[in-house]
């Protein structure tokens, strides 16, 4: 069962690199270049206080409603969130576009 762990974290590990760098290629190629530190040191910290209150609630929820229903709830979020994505494709496309250009 570890293993099986150890594998998907791994997995996870992967996934997210591969959303990354779409997004930071968008992210450089749709802003300027003089806010770009601006952007990456905002996203930076937005990121990071989100993740700790997250890490906060999600901690709270799996000492009072178990594990399971943490992961439960963690799931339906993040497929909420996709489908939010999935929606609001098209507000990507500009930037993809300016990507392909270079």
């Amino acid at each position: 069962m570890r293993n099986i762990a150890l594998a998907l974290s791994g997995l996870i590990g992967v996934a997210g690199q591969l959303k990354n760098i779409p997004l930071q290629r968008v992210v450089q190629n749709s802003v300027p270049k003089e806010k770009l530190t601006t952007v990456h040191t905002s996203l930076g910290a937005i990121g990071t206080g989100t993740y700790g209150i997250a890490v906060l609630i999600m901690g709270g929820l799996a000492d009072l409603y178990g594990v399971r229903i943490a992961f439960l709830i963690a799931g339906c979020t993040l497929f909420f969130a996709s489908s939010i994505a999935y929606k609001g494709k098209q507000l990507f496309v500009k930037g993809a576009e300016n990507s392909l250009k270079l």
